[in-house]
């Protein structure tokens, strides 16, 4: 066999393998839930995160994030709408590199709410998302 077309049925095959596992593959890492709720503490301190379970005495969180006024270590609450004076957090990027899972006692809690889907911080959160899968 001529050494040009077993590049080229090389090639078509190794084009198919990559077309096969990009249409089957796991797309489920660039998928995002929209399903984000806000945690209001006692503290002053907001956690934007999926619920996984919630219990007599306790709700648990994950996929975390929290604002931080830009320029500053202070956690505030985003009463603010305008979200460019504050840096979206991912919760696991401190120091102590904690797991991204919160299990809150609800005796700190004040509410919970729900983010809209058109939430200019859910539409951080996805941005943030999607940068991190171009990776």
């Amino acid at each position: 066999m001529d050494k040009n077309l077993i590049l080229i049925i090389g090639g078509f095959l190794l084009f198919l393998l990559a077309t096969f596992f990009l249409i089957t593959g796991n797309t489920d890492k660039y998928k995002v839930n929209l399903n984000y709720t806000a945690v209001f503490l006692q503290n002053g301190q907001v956690y934007f995160g999926i619920v996984e379970k919630e219990e007599q005495n306790s709700i648990e969180i994950s996929d975390i994030f929290y604002l931080q006024l830009q320029n500053s270590g202070n956690n505030i609450s985003p009463d603010n709408q305008d979200l460019s004076k504050f840096n979206l957090v991912k919760r696991g990027k401190e120091l102590h590199e904690p797991k991204d899972r919160m299990k809150i006692n609800k005796t700190y809690v004040l509410l919970t709410e729900e983010l809209q889907s058109d939430s200019k911080l859910l539409q951080k959160i996805i941005e943030y998302k999607q940068n991190l899968n171009k990776w």
